[in-house]
């Protein structure tokens, strides 16, 4: 399967798609589902947002896309992936386009941790609760407000 880096579009509140090998933004969508996630950061991006107090992506999630919402291609490009083009959460499950529940093994239950990405703060991501370093999930849903909701596994460093 395909992979792709999400980040927070700085310019038009969106979640911004980007192929992984090519580096082309493929579209935008309000939120994104995605499996086998891996969080990465720029750390030479940091010290320039740090130094010129200026907003930049530098922050990237990594993953196979599973459902889209509100998904907007970018220059007739498309998302190649096996997905079920929307979803959402409510009370604290992953819903689908149908409006039933996506599979069991993606839904968050009361195990699932809130990450977030500050570079005044952090240099990576982090789980919201414990400040720990977040590397990466078996299952991760973003929102273009910022929400990173995931499954994940931590760093005992």
């Amino acid at each position: 399967m395909k992979k792709y880096n999400i980040y927070r579009n700085l310019h038009n509140n969106l979640l911004s798609i980007q192929d992984k090998v090519t580096k082309l933004v493929v579209g935008h969508c309000e939120s994104v589902l995605l499996r086998n996630t891996s969080f990465k950061v720029n750390e030479a991006g940091i010290k320039r947002i740090r130094k010129n107090k200026r907003k930049e992506v530098i922050a990237v999630v990594m993953g196979d896309i599973r459902e889209l919402f509100a998904y907007k291609p970018y220059k007739g490009r498309t998302v190649i992936a096996d997905v079920v083009w929307t979803c959402s959460i409510r009370d604290r499950e992953v819903i689908g386009w149908t409006g039933t529940r996506v599979p069991k093994e993606i839904v968050f239950d009361s195990d699932f941790d809130v990450v977030t990405f500050n570079a005044y703060k952090n240099k990576s991501f982090v789980y919201q609760e414990s400040g720990k370093k977040a590397e990466s999930a078996k299952w991760c849903y973003i929102t273009h407000g910022g929400l990173i909701i995931t499954k994940g596994v931590y760093n005992e460093k």
